[in-house]
């Protein structure tokens, strides 16, 4: 039997991997998609090779209605319920389960039993769960308990999410169906091609969309970029050709899809009645540099909860996050700052959700070629660059202090002359201002332009109470990464981790848990199981081997940099945290 597996989310998709190695009658090809992404992997890929499909909730109805193989649903069990409730048990914040009868029938039972205090709130059709979010959100619900959909509208609201995951016992009950069924429904369905030839020979990505602003056509650059997934979806575009001049033209607007910038025209023809939009797109920098050093991140549309997926309730991320909320509502330049791994990007996404902008572009100065970095930022006379070419999004940037001082001083000048840029910005790094000011007069004007706000981020150590339910959620997100199903930890284990320093502080603790639930076996964390990796975090890192070195102070100083430069692949920001030094003093030592 050939079963095409599509699963939500990955740890589904390794115990359908494990399950069928053990039934040497069953071939599984298995993918982790999710609704109209596995939607469109079944319509790219050849169905008649397949006698089933295997999926879960919304994704397994979504392929139903278009193939005509069996599509098998993988139930949630009595037991899953057990799982996640044992879970969030004694989770401090406001927690609530959201989902359809089958679910939520089964869980209140279990809560009546167990006399679990959660509230249950039930679905009869997927149109219903943003309300219901919205609803449930009013009632200062903060943790959302239930299947994929409901966990991705729960995200975008700012929410925070426990997935409801399919145990071992959910799934064999699925391939026995399968089994069931595939004995006596053999029908196959020939998949058919949608789309036209492309003109392969240009350089341009060129889409062709209809009146409804579905993909009629599209070369193989434009394939490649995936831009006809994003201009479906764009109401943004819908919007500027709406509202330009002439609403049948548009030129050279820049786009983010996926992690790279375009640069879009177009224009609106029509034909027998109809109306079509033709749209040609270009790689916005210069194709030689790649992009080195810019990722794009798609920021939340609802504004007014940016900030709740930032974790805590102690005193000091709680007035961290009031002053970052306070600073988001002006027109300014902030600066983030603080330790490695306390979350300093997070809060750089929540300021400029607050804002208001769709995309966050973050410009890493110190991944970019030293000998390109100028061109990269700024453009030329037939070039823009990464800067000059950012309208409608916010701006993160990162590594200020490796910038020469004639790159301080061009950075400068250009924000004289860009005062609407300067006030989407914010700076994040792990040094202080007050640091990276005293590297040169340039940089402490650059300093000085860039910090009209600033916002340090405590270190883990200074809000240890927020250590269990950090725990909780990455023993959710790892359970749901590696197919697990463990619901806590022991005391005195967690004891431990509280009484921890945490050098990397937030992301240190969710690696911690990581390797946790991939040596736990059972449903809770016990030390023994862990002791090897408790042992390896109280012990420092590995300095390298003694060399014999020789020459001055200064000159012994440069040979052990470099060693340590070397033996971290050059990551400046590793060497600095294992010379016990920050990242700008060690680029002052290397000039």
């Amino acid at each position: 039997m050939n079963i095409l597996g599509i699963a939500p989310y990955p740890g589904m998709m390794e115990i359908m991997r494990s399950m069928a190695k053990e039934d040497p009658t069953i071939h599984i090809d298995v993918y982790f998609k999710n609704l109209q992404d596995g939607l469109h992997l079944v319509k790219e890929t050849d169905i008649q090779q397949y006698d089933v499909i295997v999926s879960r909730g919304g994704t397994a109805a979504l392929i139903r209605e278009h193939v005509e193989i069996p599509v098998i649903d993988v139930k949630v069990s009595g037991y899953d319920l057990l799982r996640v409730l044992t879970l969030v048990d004694g989770y401090n914040g406001k927690a609530a389960i959201l989902g359809f009868s089958n679910v939520t029938q089964g869980a209140s039972a279990i809560c009546d039993i167990l006399n679990i205090d959660i509230d249950i709130f039930t679905v009869r059709h997927e149109n219903e769960v943003e309300p219901k979010i919205k609803d449930i959100k009013d009632q200062d619900v903060h943790l959302v308990i239930g299947d994929v959909i409901t966990v991705e509208t729960a995200q975008r609201f700012g929410m925070q999410e426990i997935l409801l995951t399919s145990g071992e016992e959910s799934i064999r009950e699925a391939f026995t169906e399968a089994k069931e069924i595939t004995h006596s429904f053999r029908t196959l369905q020939n998949q058919t091609t949608v789309y036209k030839e492309a003109l392969n020979n240009s350089h341009r990505g060129v889409v062709i969309l209809n009146q409804h602003w579905h993909v009629i056509y599209q070369n193989q650059p434009a394939k490649q970029w995936h831009i006809h997934e994003h201009l479906m979806d764009n109401t943004q575009l819908h919007m500027i050709f709406k509202n330009n001049d002439d609403p049948t033209t548009i030129d050279n607007i820049p786009i983010q899809v996926n992690q790279a910038l375009f640069n879009l025209s177009g224009k609106v023809f029509n034909h027998n009645d109809d109306s079509y939009y033709i749209l040609y797109i270009d790689s916005l920098i210069n194709k030689d540099c790649k992009h080195q050093g810019m990722s794009i991140k798609e920021l939340s549309q609802n504004p007014d909860n940016a900030f709740l997926r930032i974790n805590g309730s102690s005193e000091a991320i709680t007035k961290t996050t009031q002053l970052a909320r306070q600073l988001g509502n002006m027109p300014i330049p902030i600066w983030i700052y603080g330790e490695a791994g306390t979350g300093k990007s997070l809060f750089a996404e929540a300021i400029q959700t607050s804002r208001s902008y769709h995309h966050l572009i973050v410009v890493n100065i110190t991944e970019m070629p030293s000998d390109k970095r100028t061109y990269i930022l700024f453009g030329d006379e037939q070039n823009p660059g990464m800067l000059t070419g950012i309208q409608v999004s916010g701006l993160c940037i990162k590594g200020l202090e490796s910038l020469s001082n004639s790159e301080a001083d061009d950075f400068n000048r250009y924000l004289l002359q860009q005062q609407d840029l300067l006030n989407k910005i914010i700076v994040v790094s792990s040094e202080s201002p007050a640091d990276i000011s005293n590297i040169s007069p340039a940089h402490a004007t650059l300093v000085s332009s860039l910090s009209k706000g600033m916002v340090e981020i405590p270190p883990l150590r200074h809000r240890k109470e927020d250590i269990e339910d950090l725990v909780k959620l990455f023993i959710a997100e790892y359970n749901t990464r590696y197919g697990k199903q463990v619901v806590g930890v022991a005391p005195d284990l967690l004891a431990e981790l509280k009484a921890h320093d945490w050098q990397n502080n937030i992301q240190q603790l969710r690696q911690t848990v990581e390797k946790f639930i991939i040596h736990t076996t059972g449903a809770y964390i016990q030390p023994t199981e862990v002791l090897h990796i408790l042992q390896e975090l109280k012990t420092k890192p590995n300095q390298g081997h003694h060399q014999n070195v020789s020459g001055t102070l200064q000159e012994i100083e440069q040979q052990i940099i470099k060693q340590v430069l070397e033996e971290e692949n050059m990551n400046q920001s590793k060497a600095a945290e294992r010379l016990g030094i920050n990242r700008t003093t060690l680029w002052r030592k290397l000039k």
